[in-house]
């Protein structure tokens, strides 16, 4: 009888081992955790990248929206929140955070509201509203699509963000709305830095720190 009872606890504890090892296996393992941290080899292709790395997909009209405030201001700090400044005018003036934050805010209708500021955006493992993409531009290229967050810094902080357009001939637009009429390529638009206005910009030409990118889960 004694034999039987022993025996039946030890399954029994056997049995919650089992449970709490696959409790944190999938919910507090990296590989299984909120954002998703990839980093890719060049010319990896989808069917062999990590789980959680392929391609989720961007957003075409948040970029559509964002050309809207071409010639905007920049203020470090911006105009706050996102919801205050609807689209048919926008905020009076940006930094690279508010803007993302708008631009995402208002092209979903406020289904992704972004905390407008870079580092806890890019830092974010908790809200499950992004999966993160580590390396270099040439390592993420195939990878990105319109509406990406982009960010410069480094995987422990960031100090600059902006909104990845995709294939395009605006690359460069100036303030007053003049084209630079070269060809087509990966470009991004931002709220840059004090003294300059939202504008467009070769991601090419602008890697320097460059340190990954975000694709929002909508």
């Amino acid at each position: 009888m004694y034999h039987k009872e022993v025996m039946k606890k030890g399954l029994l504890f056997s049995f919650l081992g089992i449970l709490l090892f696959f409790f944190l296996f999938i919910y507090i393992s990296p590989t299984y955790g909120y954002t998703k941290k990839c980093i890719i080899d060049i010319g990896t292709p989808v069917n062999l990248r990590p789980p959680g790395c392929e391609n989720r997909g961007g957003n075409g009209n948040v970029v559509a929206l964002a050309k809207t405030q071409y010639g905007k201001p920049y203020l470090w700090g911006g105009s706050k929140p996102a919801s205050a400044w609807p689209p048919n005018n926008g905020a009076p003036n940006y930094d690279c955070s508010s803007f993302a934050s708008w631009a995402w805010y208002w092209a979903t209708d406020g289904k992704v509201n972004l905390i407008a500021q870079t580092d806890k955006i890019w830092l974010d493992e908790s809200s499950g509203t992004f999966e993160k993409f580590i390396g270099s531009y040439e390592e993420l290229k195939d990878q990105l699509q319109a509406g990406d967050l982009l960010f410069w810094g480094s995987e422990a902080t960031t100090h600059h963000m902006a909104i990845y357009m995709g294939q395009d001939n605006e690359c460069g637009k100036d303030p007053k709305n003049e084209v630079s009429g070269s060809p087509a390529d990966d470009c991004y638009i931002a709220a840059p830095r004090r003294g300059e206005a939202v504008r467009s910009g070769r991601l090419s030409g602008n890697l320097g720190d460059f340190v990954g990118f975000l694709h929002v889960i909508q």
